[in-house]
């Protein structure tokens, strides 16, 4: 699924996978800006593990700017507080000129094609 939106604030961290791994972890916080919002401000917080993950200056680089952004995964999930969140996993950042932003996605698409 493709999201159009503006990306608001994020921040960057480690995350520790089941397997004991440790993975880059982007979260961005994301405006909604297609056709079926109208009116309305809708925000999700986006994130972005692995080869997804931005770094620091690619995070800097899209603060504020428009993108399409690949969503890999949206589920909902029960908190323990009881209430309902929705879990989006993002993939692919890809600005106006259809560049991908982050490097890691990047050099895997290269070697894709090489």
């Amino acid at each position: 699924m493709l999201m159009k939106g503006r990306i608001l604030v994020g921040s960057l961290r480690e995350f520790k996978t089941k397997k004991g791994e440790t993975l880059p972890k982007a979260s961005v916080k994301v405006a909604d800006m297609g056709p079926e919002c109208a009116s309305d401000v809708i925000t999700y917080w986006i994130d972005f593990l692995g080869d997804a993950s931005l770094s620091q200056t690619e995070l800097d680089s899209v603060m504020g700017e428009e993108f399409t952004i690949d969503i890999r995964l949206a589920r909902a999930s029960k908190g323990s507080n009881g209430n309902a969140y929705l879990n989006v996993a993002g993939g692919a950042i890809v600005d106006a000129s259809g560049h991908i932003v982050q490097s890691g996605l990047r050099q895997r698409q290269l070697k894709k094609a090489s």
